[in-house]
């Protein structure tokens, strides 16, 4: 599926509650505490915006 929004987050809890997703899998990059202070982390955003769903984060080195 792809859809296409400015608001990443938005998009998929919409996409998740429209669809009644239960799980979410996403993979996020390693980056520095300055990266995330100043850009934000979309995995947080959304763990924060999705709390009824599971969120399966593979990490990459």
């Amino acid at each position: 599926m792809r859809v296409e929004s400015e608001d990443v987050v938005k998009a998929i809890a919409n996409t998740a509650a429209a669809k009644r997703i239960t799980q979410i899998v996403l993979g996020e990059t390693q980056r520095s505490r300055w990266q995330l202070l100043t850009k934000g982390s979309i995995v947080q955003r959304l763990m924060r915006s999705l709390p009824s769903i599971d969120l399966h984060i593979i990490a990459t080195k």
